[in-house]
């Protein structure tokens, strides 16, 4: 799998450990805490709560889940056997992944 990032609809700052999505119509930012993400269920959560918003487009779906991808590896790091390999350390993750991009 390519893991260089593609053009996303979220922004991530790596101080907080962020995602946010700004919504071309004017709406407040929607922001994802990837301190939350520590377990496959915390990352499904995410992804479904933003699922439910009305902004939330099949693209920036996916588009949050590619991000998911790139910077903590869920496949690798949250559920590498279909089951859960949780808790990681969000920020060791993203450092190695983003090492990994370089």
């Amino acid at each position: 799998m390519n893991r260089t990032s593609r053009v996303s609809s979220w922004i991530f700052d790596p101080k907080h450990r962020t995602l946010t999505h700004r919504a071309s119509n004017g709406a407040k930012p929607y922001v994802v805490r990837l301190d939350r993400c520590q377990t496959s269920a915390g990352a499904l959560r995410w992804i479904m709560e933003v699922a439910e918003q009305d902004w939330a487009t099949d693209r920036v779906i996916a588009s949050l889940v590619r991000e998911f991808s790139r910077l903590l590896y869920p496949l690798a790091n949250l559920c590498p056997s279909g089951k859960e390999d949780g808790p990681i350390n969000v920020r060791k993750v993203i450092r190695e992944q983003l090492d990994l991009v370089k």
